[in-house]
């Protein structure tokens, strides 16, 4: 009687825990299509708020696919207009949403706050997609459609993304200014509607799970079994173990002795000096850095680099070359490349760097703006309230020390779109100086 008294009890036991686990799993649905529901009512507050645009000034296309027939990661608004085109992606964050130190926050109504920046990243790389896909420049947009996003103040700029409040959408497009030469609307409009089709045609939708934007919707592949290996039937002889002798000489030595041949090679070719001149560069500039950050004053905690301010699409008229994010903000330097990183450390092809780093990063000073150049580079180097060339910016506005870098190797790009490219960069992020009483001072960040 015992023992069945105890079976009773253990098979009641697990009952309880696969309810538990049962309220869990539903607790966590309940969750996922809450938030599925938010993300359909932001975009229903975007979709109306483009709503009175489409006409002879914008083309609207909902909910479309990134990669078709692929997988299910969606746009949510791609927008043609005479100003250009735009990848609008709608978000409903509840709480505040504030941008601090150059990032963008959420403040969460419980208290404390979560970065977005991953949000902005992903936004932005999904407009590269479509610009590789089309051939034409997108403008990544987040668009706040949240019930605090009127808080959130004027449209600005952050990592290369344009934060907008649904309330400013319109009138935000409509002042955009317009591309020259005119946009053929129905005509763009068609070619993004076939490149990127509707992600509730049938036809297109991958039969993937739905996944996150960012994960990629492929399953892996399964690895075949390896099939057992039958036993040898014969003689029944053991097996002989064949020793081979060890070398003279261990490979970990052989190793290093070719490595220490290669750099000495290296150092003494010509694209191995440029590498070793460049090395010692970046060296000496993060010792210099470490040795000021000892005398220099803090950063300051509101601080947000100007180059952050340059779209990507001015940096791609300029130079008339597609151009990818490599690096935005840090020590006040924002860098681009013409192809996608390809890896953490590529130095890029344009760079803007203002503040400290402009004016201690090794560039050439003088008292007044000036070009320098070689076969395959182009630098403006402006210094504090000196006039920038080219640009209407009083020199007294120039509060911060300006450089601009242009490299190039094999690129369309000649020396003379290089300097005028410069030029206009130059004066694109001198309307983006800091103003204030103390908007001259020069501190390390």
């Amino acid at each position: 009687m015992g023992a069945e008294g105890g079976s009773a009890r253990e098979k009641a036991e697990a009952l309880r825990k696969q309810a538990a686990e049962a309220r869990l799993k539903a607790d966590r649905m309940e969750s996922s299509a809450g938030r599925w529901e938010a993300g359909v009512l932001g975009e229903e507050r975007v979709a109306a708020a483009l709503a009175p645009l489409e006409g002879e000034h914008c083309r609207v296309l909902h909910d479309r696919l990134l990669y078709p027939r692929q997988s299910r990661i969606n746009l949510d608004h791609v927008v043609v207009s005479v100003a250009g085109n735009y990848l609008i992606d709608a978000k409903n964050w509840s709480g505040m949403v504030t941008v601090e130190d150059g990032s963008l926050r959420q403040r969460i109504p419980s208290g404390g706050h979560s970065l977005l920046d991953g949000k902005l990243d992903n936004v932005r790389r999904m407009a590269a997609q479509m610009e590789t896909s089309i051939s034409s420049v997108i403008e990544p947009v987040v668009c706040l459609a949240g019930e605090h996003s009127a808080e959130f103040g004027e449209p600005r700029t952050v990592r290369g993304v344009y934060v907008v409040p649904v309330g400013q959408l319109a009138q935000w497009l409509l002042a955009r200014p317009r591309k020259p030469g005119g946009v053929d609307l129905a005509g763009e409009s068609a070619r993004m509607a076939t490149c990127f089709p509707s992600a509730t045609d049938p036809a297109f939708v991958s039969i993937a799970p739905m996944l996150g934007r960012t994960g990629s919707s492929r399953p892996a592949p399964a690895r075949p079994k390896p099939k057992p290996t039958p036993p040898k039937h014969g003689s029944g002889r053991r097996r002989r173990t064949v020793s081979f002798p060890r070398p003279a000489v261990s490979l970990r030595r052989l190793a290093g002795a070719l490595l220490s041949v290669a750099l000495v090679l290296s150092m003494i070719s010509g694209p191995g000096q440029r590498l070793w001149r460049e090395g010692a560069d970046a060296a000496g500039n993060l010792f210099a850095s470490r040795i000021s950050s000892a005398t220099t004053p803090t950063a300051k905690t509101s601080w947000v680099a100007p180059c952050t301010a340059v779209t990507d699409a001015v940096v791609a008229d300029a130079v008339g070359h597609k151009v990818y994010r490599y690096l935005n903000g840090p020590h006040d330097v924002c860098t681009w490349g013409f192809v996608p990183r390809p890896n953490p450390t590529a130095p890029g092809n344009v760079r803007i760097a203002t503040g400290w780093t402009a004016k201690y990063g090794g560039y050439p000073s003088a008292a007044a703006a000036r070009f320098s150049h070689t076969a395959t580079s182009q630098l403006l180097t402006v210094p504090q309230f000196a006039a920038v060339p080219g640009s209407a910016a009083a020199p007294a506005s120039i509060t911060q020390p300006v450089v601009v870098v242009l490299t190039w190797q094999s690129s369309p790009v000649t020396s003379a779109r290089a300097r005028k490219a410069i030029t206009v960069l130059a004066g694109e992020v001198a309307k983006h100086l800091p103003k204030g009483s103390d908007a001259a001072q020069i501190v390390h960040r």
